[in-house]
């Protein structure tokens, strides 16, 4: 008796809490109807059994340009899965002719043919790719990364390359003409704002040359060696 009374309560349930609609966002490539295909999730599914780490799993693995996914079951009835687009941000070399486009949420997008512009060329940076993730050797540099163009864009900087084969010795690139050693993360954004008004209060637009702010904390000092090439 009590496993007929648990066997009908259970079908009841499944009726009332079964996934009647399905929102999402749609981004400029991926529509809505594929995402919710490549979700799983169905009209006339049971909610109460949805399983929402996989769905976002499935989304996240099958599109490229998508950068999180987000779904949320609003009882009784709606599914709503948000997702945001992919910000391609660096690129990493990964053999002659073959570079890595990585999103700024670390995720793998790509491999193209040559070096693009718009991407930030990360130097020194040893890392793996599991599925669509870049897992990094150094565990840091995924934040130091952050760190480092979140406060160039703060500042309205323009970096070009990040080299952290010494990661005690950070160099980037501004404007493809200024190479500044930053040294470690220590105080970075210290030494972002006192580059920032070296390169646009003491130097001309022409200047080509190396950029030491690294001790700038300790010493108060910074050094400009202009390139002779």
């Amino acid at each position: 008796m009590i496993s007929l009374i648990f066997s009908g309560s259970l079908f009841v349930l499944n009726k009332i809490f079964s996934v009647k609609s399905i929102e999402c966002n749609e981004t400029e490539i991926y529509s809505c109807s594929e995402i919710v295909n490549a979700s799983g999730i169905k009209i006339g599914g049971k909610i109460l059994f949805l399983n929402n780490a996989l769905a976002e799993i499935k989304i996240y693995d099958k599109f490229p340009y998508i950068d999180s996914v987000k779904v949320d079951v609003q009882f009784p009835n709606k599914v709503k899965i948000s997702v945001d687009k992919v910000e391609p941000t660096f690129s990493f070399n990964l053999e002659e002719g073959k570079y890595a486009v990585i999103s700024k949420k670390n995720k793998f997008i790509e491999t193209r043919s040559e070096k693009s512009d718009d991407l930030i060329d990360v130097v020194g940076a040893k890392f793996s790719i599991d599925r669509c993730i870049v897992n990094y050797e150094d565990k840091s540099v995924p934040i130091l990364l952050e760190k480092l163009v979140n406060g160039f864009n703060a500042n309205g900087l323009s970096l070009k390359e990040i080299d952290i084969t010494d990661i005690n010795n950070i160099i980037v690139n501004y404007d493809n003409r200024i190479n500044i050693e930053l040294g470690n993360d220590s105080d970075i954004d210290y030494k972002i704002i006192t580059a920032k008004e070296i390169i646009l209060k003491k130097l001309s637009k022409t200047d080509v040359g190396r950029l030491d702010v690294k001790n700038i904390k300790s010493e108060n000092r910074s050094y400009f060696y202009e390139s002779n090439d």
